[in-house]
């Protein structure tokens, strides 16, 4: 399961009321009601351009998931997993390629 590029939004029927924070990806799929498809044993929530890793959770509501593609991985071998030096590409997690503009800095 994959959500891609997740924003928050203010459904019509809120079925867990008002004071809660709504998702949708963008192909209409809503966070909750996918959360019973994610079948793996870690999610993370990447960036939809870099695909650095930001944040990982084996329980997915724990994610804040706004502004990020959400995957799920069965393997997290690292420790420092969300210290920005991993990316999540071609489904395996990988080091940090960095672009020019990033050298720089």
């Amino acid at each position: 399961m994959k959500l891609k590029s997740v924003k928050r939004y203010y459904p019509d029927d809120m079925p867990f009321g008002e004071n809660i924070q709504y998702f949708i990806d963008e192909n209409g799929v809503d966070f909750y009601s996918a959360i019973e498809h994610f079948n793996l044993k870690y999610k993370l929530c990447i960036h939809p351009e870099t695909k650095v890793i930001h944040s990982v959770s084996e329980d997915i509501s724990k994610l804040y998931p706004a502004g990020f593609d959400i995957i799920e991985t069965d393997n997290v071998p690292y420790d420092d997993i969300i210290s920005g030096k991993y990316q999540f590409v071609d489904n395996r997690i990988i080091m940090r390629t960095y672009n020019e503009i990033e050298l720089l800095k």
